[in-house]
């Protein structure tokens, strides 16, 4: 069975035929259900006569583009033509999150209605060069500048069924409404402006690869990044424009995206104090290690009794000491929903601010060996040796456009033979 639902992963998407487009460059509402033209602030290039506001949404097929050497977008480059008073630039600002919004066009797997073996190969945001006039010449050339990855949408065979009609995720198939009109409901999607992007109008380009191996689906569109909120709300309180940044499906203030439903693995334990010898936690009490030694992990922790570890409180552990790693440690505060679906779970590790100086990697440990969970992140690239992972640790870097995420998100699978309880999944930050 295995063998057949791969082979169909391989072949079904050679048969489909993919498309897509960008409608709305500065959208209110993240994790929207609905297409709502008045909350569209701003719209991709020549939205006016191919992608008008008011018609039918997703119906403007024409649209869609696969890039051509020497023509990146749709349509050629003109500022004073392809924008309109009611279809007008974005302007944005430095640390910015921006919303876009795109058909799905049938695009999304999703078992309450299609399978979960439509693929999404990637999705990304890149920049030409600042005030430049015309369109770089190819869409993968020196001169545009990836500012952010939006990550893949969970499809495959080890995917459990209900992750696919679990709803936010990352990637193109982030629609919660798909299975209400396959064709014709909306997507969204959401990058953070860097605050270091130079001020000035930029040409922004959208990718997304729906085969494996094939050109990417493209849209091109023209904004002006200014240094502040205030600069921008200038501008847009001058268009009439709304100046909140974006609101969450649902009507809810915009704090740090929801995880869905999600418990606490953070316990409030001080282990400041010299451990050198073999610790057994196989008892009840509570263990107070609050010396002020210098933590060395070298001895054998074992932790196979069955006793109930309580780590669902909301206090600080202080693990700062020197660990094996040869690092400095500290611990992070995670939400995990442990049973997002049968079989896995998904979670945000929410990182310092400001991070530590020099490197540094997040380490988020389980309790099975890594050969029975499949694990996944977005805002991060996992760096775990494969000894690491095959007894449960995986480590995550930010790189570039990550570092403007405040949190890494990940999700896991686990396979025959592993139960994650949320209270044994560790999370910390290693500074060398």
């Amino acid at each position: 069975m295995k063998g057949l639902a791969a082979f169909l992963l391989s072949v079904l998407p050679a048969l489909a035929a993919a498309h897509s487009w960008i409608t709305c460059t500065d959208y209110l509402e993240m994790n929207g259900e609905y297409w709502d033209h008045t909350l569209c602030r701003a719209f991709p290039r020549s939205a006016a006569r191919m992608v008008p506001r008011t018609e039918q949404f997703g119906s403007h097929d024409t649209y869609s583009y696969f890039p051509s050497p020497g023509a990146v977008c749709r349509t050629s480059r003109n500022d004073a033509t392809e924008y309109a008073a009611d279809h007008p630039m974005a302007t944005y600002y430095q640390g910015q999150t921006v919303i876009l919004t795109h058909p799905t066009k049938n695009h999304v797997a999703d078992v309450k209605c299609t399978n979960k073996y439509i693929p999404d190969n990637g999705n990304w945001i890149a920049v030409g060069p600042v005030n430049g006039a015309t369109d770089p010449g190819m869409f993968d050339g020196p001169e545009w500048t990836e500012i952010a990855d939006m990550g893949k949408a969970p499809v495959g065979y080890e995917i459990p069924d209900a992750v696919t009609s679990t709803y936010p995720k990352p990637g193109f198939q982030n629609a919660p409404k798909f299975c209400e009109n396959m064709d014709k409901s909306m997507g969204t999607y959401n990058f953070t402006i860097p605050s270091n992007l130079t001020p000035g109008r930029y040409t922004f380009l959208w990718k997304w690869i729906f085969n494996a191996g094939e050109l990417p689906y493209t849209s091109c569109w023209e904004a002006d990044v200014v240094a502040t909120k205030e600069e921008r709300n200038a501008i847009y309180t001058n268009m009439g424009l709304s100046t909140i940044d974006f609101w969450y499906a649902g009507g809810t203030t915009p704090v740090v995206p929801p995880v869905i439903p999600v418990v606490d693995g953070l316990g409030g334990s001080d282990n400041t104090g010299t451990d050198t010898g073999t610790t057994d936690n196989t008892g009840t009490g509570t263990t107070d290690n609050t010396g002020t030694g210098t933590i060395d992990n070298t001895g054998t922790i074992d932790n196979t009794g069955t006793g109930t570890i309580d780590n669902t409180g909301t206090g600080t552990i202080d693990n700062t000491g020197t660990g094996t790693t040869g690092g400095t440690i500290i611990p992070l505060s995670f939400a995990f929903n442990v049973n997002a679906w049968p079989g896995g779970g998904q979670g945000t590790i929410i990182l310092p601010s400001p991070r530590p100086s020099g490197d540094w990697y997040v380490e988020i440990k389980f309790p099975c060996a890594g050969s029975t969970l499949v694990f996944d992140t977005w805002h991060g690239d996992q760096v775990q040796t494969a000894d690491e992972q095959a007894h449960g640790i995986f480590k995550l870097t930010q790189t570039g456009w990550q570092l403007e995420k405040d949190d890494i998100g990940f999700v896991v699978n686990t396979m025959a033979g592993c139960f994650v309880d949320e209270n044994q999944v560790t999370a910390q930050i290693v500074a060398n």
